[in-house]
Formats: structure tokens, sequence, C-alpha cells
């Protein structure tokens, strides 16, 4: 069986079934359809308009009377005031949009021996069928080393090629032409102006432009090549997307293939995971396509190869969607079909836009990380204008939502979400996380002052409770609510576990962060690297970090998600946020915080049992969850909850709708199902199930210059091998036995039967 392979026997009948391809700037869909076949586009800057200030003016003279609203317990009328003086003005933020659709004619009707699919080892879609005797196949690519989207169209037999092509988007755009009678362009001037243009490179046939239409007739081989530009990048938007296709016709089809292939598999060549069925299950597979496959596993069938595909179609997808110098994955990526989508397709920061990003760094792909910090340092403008003009306090705040502009104002009018302060806070973790990883110094320099400011907000928005713990009000657990004793529903409060839990990361990231750059300013060979530390600032953190509440056990012996055990409403929410200190966060792990680890299986089999885990991005969730508390039979089982009730067709996860942080997600849970390293520790296979009794990872990064291979075969674990940047001692643990390593410089190759 091939390996990294998608394949179908059919076109696709709808979105859902269509093929990505991506290159973080542009992406597209394809549906791979004979007689008409339909490619839908995008640009990763393509959103309905530009910044706007939707700072509410009337916040700040309204904030203390809201908090005092809400410790009396007169919910109904704090959540009244909330929405009218907290929520932005107007309430929404700019949306992302399609960019159109590519429309291709052939006239090829009635078709045999067709097979479409997507190579995640090249991210490469071909497209292939016979015609009257003829051979027809199409290749489909985005590079980034050309920054261009290719298709190449061959024929062979008695047939040539006829096409007829047209570049849409009903009702938003404003010129449809013809130019350079090899080319075709499409222009929209609202929103952010915008430029799609199509040209054919090489034919062997004829080109002509009629009309709005490109067509090529008589061909046996023809390549096209397709760009968007926009007005978010640049002014000469029409000029530069037409410069740019002139230059790149100049390269032959193979060329451009190698070059794509070459910069692509630099990124996914650096992990491989494989898993080995039984010979009989890969036989009953061998033969049926990814649907057919994903039908029969809803079935309760294994299929150990199609979890295995899955998981490289995740990497495949990161890599696809978010660069150096593009913005960085949103809701669906850079997929997106729709001029209003779901959410607005934009960037959901109480969860949605973090669990993209879970296995960059695991996974040993830092530079897929940094569009996120790009974004980051926007919001960090904005942030700091929304926390003067909102709530009168220094330092960046952003709520649970941002745009490309990074706006930072609250979005919608929805109280269990829209009024949470800790978005930004929230993505200020991932500053450490990558520094961990990396020690880029010149990065962490950077970024400090975003990671500054966020905690500079917290320590003059926080306010002290009734037992002197400082809390945040007005705040929400995200998404939830609660019945309050007076019987009024709440969805606002005064504090709730995740916030305490994220904060306590923030704060601990900041001191962190701090000494690092301490010591390396009053370091003797590193007085050119300039940093403001504000001593001042950082005993505000210590202090603030000291009373913040603890997390506590429910007398249900659960965690509590609030500080109040008030009545839960949705037993089975998607959100579980009060896990937040089990993963992404750091605070709960079973060898450390036994009763609270305890404690969190209670909470999620609760939650289980009420109807949890029913989107697919909570479904990841859960399984990361799991692990981390070393329950593999219960991770592997929402791994399979997982591709068999929320996936589509073509693997992209389901919330439903369509929404790409599952499919993230999930490739951490698998990460931390077969590794976890935390305090100088490194778990080998420590939540794995025993159903599976063969598997390879290789590439697994734990911490700064240290990765990690390991294969288990029948049932035992017959391999590790760590690289190390440099001397070190490390703890192994398998099974719950430890053993401490000395690793030198380089490989090391672990004997096993220390474990036994």
């Amino acid at each position: 069986m091939q390996r990294h392979i998608l394949w179908y026997q059919d076109p696709a009948k709808d979105w859902n079934e269509a093929l990505p391809l991506g290159n973080g700037r542009l992406g597209a869909m394809i549906y791979g359809k004979p007689e008409h076949e339909v490619i839908q586009v995008n640009e990763d800057s393509i959103w309905s308009g530009y910044s706007m200030d939707r700072n509410n003016p009337d916040a700040k003279k309204n904030l203390p009377i809201i908090r005092s609203l809400i410790a009396d317990g007169n919910l109904e009328e704090a959540q009244n005031s909330t929405l009218h003086s907290l929520s932005g003005t107007p309430d929404n933020m700019r949306c992302y949009q399609t960019a159109g659709e590519i429309h291709i004619t052939t006239g090829h009707s009635e078709v045999t021996n067709y097979k479409r699919e997507l190579n995640l080892s090249e991210a490469i879609v071909t497209v292939s069928y016979d015609f009257e005797g003829t051979n027809f196949v199409r290749e489909h690519l985005i590079s980034t080393p050309a920054d261009v989207f290719v298709m190449r169209f061959t024929s062979k037999g008695p047939k040539k090629l006829n096409l007829s092509i047209l570049l849409s988007r009903p009702h938003f755009m404003d010129r449809l032409s013809c130019e350079d009678g090899d080319s075709i362009a499409l222009i929209y001037r609202g929103g952010i102006p915008f430029c799609n243009r199509l040209t054919a490179a090489s034919c062997d046939g004829k080109v002509q432009t009629i009309g709005a239409h490109l067509v090529v007739s008589e061909a046996t081989t023809v390549t096209l090549l397709f760009d968007i530009r926009t007005a978010y990048r640049s002014e000469n938007y029409t000029n530069e997307v037409r410069s740019h296709l002139m230059d790149v016709k100049s390269l032959h089809f193979d060329e451009l293939k190698r070059s794509h292939k070459k910069d692509y598999q630099r990124l996914f060549n650096r992990n491989d995971f494989i898993l080995t069925p039984s010979k009989e299950e890969e036989a009953d597979v061998t033969t049926l396509d990814t649907a057919k496959r994903l039908e029969r596993m809803r079935k309760g069938q294994s299929d150990l190869k199609l979890l295995e595909d899955y998981f490289h179609f995740g990497r495949y997808l990161l890599i696809s969607c978010s660069r150096p110098g593009t913005l960085p994955a949103n809701l669906q990526g850079i997929w997106n079909n729709s001029m209003t989508p779901p959410w607005g397709s934009k960037f959901t920061i109480n969860i949605n836009t973090e669990m993209n990003y879970w296995f960059a760094e695991k996974l040993n792909l830092p530079e897929l990380h940094l569009p996120l910090f790009d974004l980051l340092k926007r919001m960090h403008r904005n942030g700091k204008v929304t926390a003067e003009k909102m709530y009168g306090c220094h330092g960046f705040v952003a709520h649970h939502n941002t745009d490309l502009w990074g706006d930072c104002a609250p979005q919608d009018y929805w109280l269990p979400g829209t009024y949470w302060v800790l978005g930004g806070a929230w993505l200020c973790l991932h500053i450490w996380e990558h520094y961990e990883y990396t020690k880029d110094i010149h990065f962490l320099i950077k970024m400090f002052p975003v990671l500054s400011d966020a905690c500079l907000f917290l320590t003059e928005f926080l306010t002290e409770d009734e037992n002197g713990s400082l809390i945040l009000s007005p705040t929400a657990s995200p998404e939830n609510k609660y019945r309050h004793p007076n019987g009024q529903i709440g969805y606002l409060c005064a504090g709730c576990t995740m916030d305490h839990q994220i904060m306590r990361e923030l704060f601990h990231h900041y001191i962190d962060a701090y000494n690092t750059l301490l010591d390396i300013k009053n370091s003797t060979e590193q007085k050119e690297v300039t940093v403001t530390l504000k001593e001042e600032l950082t005993k505000s953190v210590e202090d603030c970090l000291s009373r913040l509440p603890e997390t506590r056990v429910h007398s249900n012996g659960t965690i509590m998600e609030w500080n109040e055990e008030y009545e839960e409403l949705e037993l089975g929410h998607r959100h579980i946020s009060h896990l937040f200190g089990l993963f992404p966060g750091t605070q709960i792990t079973p060898e450390q915080t036994p009763i609270l680890s305890e404690a969190a299986k209670k909470t999620l089999e609760r939650r289980l049992q009420h109807g949890g885990g029913h989107t697919g991005w909570s479904r990841a969730w859960i399984i990361n969850f799991w692990a981390r508390l070393g329950e593999g039979e219960l991770a592997y089982q929402n791994v399979k909850a997982l591709l068999t009730g929320s996936t589509l067709p073509n693997l992209f996860d389901n919330h439903p709708p369509f929404q790409i942080d599952g499919n993230f997600g999930s490739v951490s849970g698998i990460c931390e199902m077969i590794f976890q390293y935390r305090n100088n520790t490194l778990f080998l296979l420590p939540a794995f199930p025993d159903e599976i009794k063969d598997v390879t990872f290789l590439g697994y990064k734990a911490t700064y210059g240290l990765t990690a291979n390991l294969t288990y075969a029948n049932g035992e674990l017959k391999s590790v091998v760590l690289t190390s940047k440099e001397p070190r001692s490390i703890v192994l643990n398998y099974k719950d036995k430890t053993v401490t390593i000395d690793l030198t410089k380089g490989e090391n190759k672990v004997d096993c039967n220390v474990f036994f």
C-alpha cells in the first residue's frame, strides 16, 4: 500500500470532498470534475474590509458598576449593562472571504478509470481519467518558492485538450477581462481590493482570449499559472500580479515542480509516524479509496493506515496554510468558499487559534509558528488602545476573537464569550514556548514587550475578592453558563478556574523571560542587546501570582469551573476550560498533583457522560487531556471517535461545519500519546493503547537541542534514539520506571533493556 496518499474514485460532489492545496498565502480546493472542473481559490488577506476602531467609549465608566452588580448577584442587570457598554461598536470585526473560483470546461462527459489523489509527501493533487480512448491527467500544486498556483493538463491518445476557462466570484466582482492574449483577470475593489489572474504559460496548441474566457484548443499539454494579489500587501496589486506571472512564465513546469517538492519536503520529512496493521487488515483496505475506508471505520472496523494518513494530513495542512510572511491559520486554515463563513473564519482565540499551533514546536516546525507572532505584534498595538479606552488600564488586552488587522475590541453581542479578556494572554503563552524550543534570543527580545504588556494589563485589571484573592471581573468560563443560587442564569462571573490557570502560566513565563533577558543584558558578551526590563512590573507580577486562587476540587470530585459551586446547566459542554491547567497548561500532572489529576479524570468522565466532545476540536482537546493523564485506552477511543464522528470525506475536521482546529489538535494528541516531556523527563509511550502493537515515530522534538525517535514492535519497546546538540543528562520514563541517561553530543542509542 502506497503511503501518504488520499485517493478517491469519484469527483468531489461538494466542497467538503474537494482536496486542499496551499502555500500559506494562496489556497485552492480541487473538485476534480472531468467535464466542468471547479477550483475554489483563496488568498489569506482577502477580508471584508479595512481596520476599524470599535472600542466602546462607555466601557470605562460602566466597568465599576458591572463589577458591583456581579458581586451582589444581580446578574441580569450586570449582563444587560455589559451588552450595552462593553460591546464593540460596531459589534463585528472583519471576516475572511473567498477569492472566487476557476471554472474549466472540457466536454469530457462519460469517463472511465477515474482517480483523484492528494499526495501528502509531495503536496500535489492529481486527477486522471480516460475519455474516448485518451488518457487525461491534471497535476496541481501551489509553490512556495515561486509563490504561484500551477496546473498542468496533459492528454495521451487521439483526443486533444480543448479547454474553456473562466474566473468567477458571483455578485462580488467589479471587472472580468482578457489581457495580453494569454491571460484572464478578475478585479474586486470592495473590501480589501484584489486581482485574480490566470495565464497560459506554455501550450503546444492554440491559446486565445474571447470575451472573459481563456480558450485552449488542440493541445496535448498546457501549463496554467494562477495568482492573486491584494491591496493588503501592495497598492499596485494589479500590476504586481501581472508582473509576477510574467516572471514565472519563464520557468518550465518540471522546474516549478522540482523546487516545490524540495521546499515542501524540507518540512514534511522532518517527522514520520508509521503504524503497522495486520496483514488481514491491510488486505481488506488496499483496494478501497479514502472515503470508503472512512465509512468502514464508522462501522467499527480498524484501519491503522488511515489513522496514519490522518496524522500526516494534519501536518500537511499546517505546512500548507502557515508559512513565514503569511497570515496565521484561521478557523478554516486558509480554505473558505464563502463570503460570510461561519464565525467569520476569523482567529478565535479562546482555544481555536491556539490549538492550530499545539504541534508546531513538538514536530520541529518552528517556522510555521512565526505567522502567529506577526499577528500578535499587530494585536499588541491595537490592544494597548483597547486597554486604555475601554478599561483605563496600561498594557494590552484582547478578547475572544481577532482579525487580520489585529482587532482587539470585543466581538459580537454574546454573553458567554464576548467579554472574556484573556485572548491575548493565552496567545502570549506561545512566545515562551517558541523560545523554549528554539532559544532564539532575538525573537524573545522582539516579543518581550508584548508579553510584558499582557501582564501589565492584568496587574491593573485584577480586582480583589472578599477572600483577598485577585480575580478578573467581569469574566466568563468561555462559552459556558451556570445558575446562581438566586435562580438567575449567569454567563458573566467574578473569577473562574481557567482565568487563574492561564494567568499563572503567563506570569511564570514572564518571570522566566525577564530573568533570561536580565542575565543576557548583564553578560559582558551581549552588551549590544538592548531591551527594557521593568523591575517594578516584575514585582507586581510576582505579587499577583502569589494571590491567584488555586485550582480547587468540587464537592462532586471534579475540578471546579467557577469560583463557587454553581449549578451547571450544560453538563456536556464542548469547552472544558477548567482543565486548561492539564493541557495545554502544565499545572496538573499525575506525578506531581495526583489529587487534581484524579479530579480531572472525573471532570472528563462527567463531561463525556453528558455528550461532551460533540465538536471536532473539543474531541481533539479530550485526546490531549487523556494522554496527559496517562490514559492510553481512553485517548485512543477519542482518536477513533474523532475520525468516525467528526471527520469529513476529505479528512477535514467537522465542528460541524468544517473547522481546521480539530485536525491540528488531534496531531498534538497523538504526539502526547507517544512522547511527553516535562521537568527534564521524557515519557516514552505514556498513553499508548494495548490495541496497537507496532509504531515508529521519528523526529519528535522534546525541547531545545533534543529530538527523539522511537520504535515499538510486537507490543515491546525496541528502540529509542536521542539526538542532542550538547552533552546533557535526561530522565527517561517508560511504564513508570525511570532511568537517568547521560547523553553525548549527537546521536545516542538507548539500551531498552534498562526498563525491564
